[in-house]
């Protein structure tokens, strides 16, 4: 053990050496004269090179690592399960459209028939309610910051309810959904140019169009994190796709043009959203639950169905990783699924 100790004390000194004699190098070509520079260099090079031929006074031996592609079980990191019931209130908000949570556990709800974003407390109280025009969709920036896709472009509202800014008048005339990206880019889809508009979070300024191929009716979008795929929910073809940043489908769930209630079948499947693993969440609305899929578009399960909820628009993480389903009558549901 001392000798450890002492052989690290040794290697401390040679990095503070080092970096001093960085340090020196990079002030003399910054500041100094021809002469100096020449004067230096040799003992520059030669000092660098002593340090950087020295070997370790300890014993080491290298290990020969190798890897081999494999394939997870697509429960690895946690079980969808037979889902734990654990709140429900009534949120004085009828007809839900949209429903997004933020890490301090405020959830913000919109719904484009009374013209509202409602932001309420972990303990069901309500914070605001302010008066936007039509909004569709919301998402939560940081715990100041949150957007709302609305009639006259996105806009920009504070945690307490005041109108920061809007952008992206013009940029989307079908404003849908509006979901972050794993770079922190606001991502929005327009339902009428069939694509979604990428966003810089901080100046608003618009990034990117990423062509979806779907040509009916998307409406909402996730992004999963373990990848740049985004999810985009079509109502017009009953599917579920996922897309890459170029626009190429990767995979599709649902039968396009063909409601159902089958596997494999969708019927008007509304928001979605991800989970901190890669579940793909799809309110299925006219068949009244929730399915999850793998983060490569196969079915896992119905997690939520009729006896839990009727027809549920809105689906989100909270800040505990629990499902929050949003009724288009108002109520608010928060399951536990993964143990």
């Amino acid at each position: 053990m001392k000798s450890l100790e002492a052989e690290k004390d040794r290697v401390q000194l040679q990095k503070v050496s080092i970096h001093s004699t960085c340090e020196f190098a990079k002030q003399l070509v910054q500041h100094g004269s021809h002469t100096e520079v020449m004067t230096h260099a040799k003992n520059i090079q030669a000092r660098m090179k002593e340090l950087n031929n020295i070997r370790p006074t300890v014993q080491v031996k290298t290990i020969e690592i190798t890897f081999s592609k494999g394939k997870l079980p697509v429960d690895f990191f946690g079980r969808v399960t037979m889902l734990e019931w654990i709140d429900e209130f009534e949120s004085s908000v009828n007809y839900v459209w949209d429903i997004s949570c933020s890490q301090s556990g405020t959830m913000y709800l919109v719904s484009v028939l009374s013209g509202k974003l409602t932001a309420i407390s972990p303990s069901h109280e309500v914070i605001f309610q302010v008066d936007v025009p039509r909004p569709r969709g919301v998402t939560v920036l940081s715990d100041d910051r949150l957007v709302v896709t609305c009639y006259d472009g996105c806009r920009v509202y504070s945690s307490s309810g005041k109108h920061v800014k809007t952008f992206g008048q013009g940029d989307v005339p079908g404003l849908r959904g509006v979901t972050v990206d794993n770079n922190g880019h606001i991502l929005v889809c327009d339902k009428n140019d069939k694509c979604i508009c990428v966003y810089d979070a901080v100046q608003y300024s618009l990034i990117n169009k990423i062509s979806v191929p779907m040509r009916n009716n998307p409406q909402y979008i996730a992004v999963l994190p373990c990848r740049d795929t985004i999810v985009v929910s079509d109502i017009g073809r009953h599917c579920v796709y996922g897309v890459t940043p170029q626009g190429d489908v990767v995979f599709q769930y649902g039968t396009p043009g063909e409601r159902g209630s089958g596997d494999g079948y969708l019927n008007s499947p509304s928001v979605v959203c991800t989970d901190s693993v890669g579940h793909i969440f799809i309110a299925d609305k006219w068949n009244h639950r929730v399915v999850v899929l793998t983060s490569d578009g196969q079915l896992l399960r119905y997690v939520v169905g009729p006896q839990q909820v009727l027809k549920p628009v809105g689906v989100t993480i909270d800040n505990k990783g629990q499902l929050v389903v949003g009724e288009y009558g108002g109520k608010v549901k928060t399951f536990r699924y993964v143990h």
